[in-house]
């Protein structure tokens, strides 16, 4: 059974952590190995900053060798699980609010996609929604607000449940910048696999 979960936080911690490591300089970075401390765990992506999951590589889209489009993935059982980080406009997406948003998925289809409870996973609040249609495909999605109008925050784990280790273990720590826009702007300029190199 295929299993996703998409989340926004509510409340971002702006708080930002000093310690950062990268990867190699290949198409993906192997990120398992920038362990030690609590603290020395927290990778720092420019536009956010996380712990990444034991054995998740860092990729990115085709066509877009930097990190504005970074995500995580490891192959298990033949399949792989994605950690995927995104961005978002609500008005391009036809909402005002976050709720706004997640309701258009229940309009368009009551069965299957279901509004959860908020849930507050390390220093962030999440908003939730559940997909589980008669497919057996299984998602969850959480939303977070940002500073800037308009724009919420959004991760993505593509096959993996909403109480997966690596999912709790990527939210705990999970911060975002004060400047999200000129922090992701740095990303865009920053060439994958180029964070190693000048750590």
């Amino acid at each position: 059974m295929l299993h996703k979960s998409i989340l926004i936080s509510l409340v971002c911690a702006t708080a930002l952590m000093l310690s950062s490591c990268g990867g190699g300089g290949g198409k993906s970075e192997t990120l398992s190995s920038c362990s030690g401390g609590d603290e020395s765990k927290i990778q720092d992506f420019i536009w956010f900053k996380a712990e990444i999951p034991q054995g998740f590589v860092a990729d990115t889209l085709p066509g877009r060798p930097n990190y504005t489009d970074v995500f995580f993935w490891k192959e298990e059982n033949g399949m792989k699980r994605k950690i995927i980080i995104n961005w978002l406009s609500l008005s391009a997406l036809n909402a005002k609010t976050i709720d706004d948003y997640l309701q258009s998925f229940v309009k368009l289809d009551s069965r299957s996609y279901t509004i959860g409870s908020d849930v507050t996973i390390g220093k962030n609040k999440w908003k939730t929604l559940m997909f589980s249609p008669a497919s057996g495909i299984f998602m969850s999605y959480y939303y977070t607000e940002t500073n800037i109008a308009d724009r919420v925050f959004q991760l993505t784990g593509d096959q993996m449940k909403l109480d997966d280790p690596d999912w709790q273990l990527f939210l705990k720590d999970f911060t975002l910048p004060d400047d999200i826009r000129a922090a992701r702007d740095r990303a865009y300029e920053t060439k994958f696999g180029e964070l190693k190199k000048s750590n």
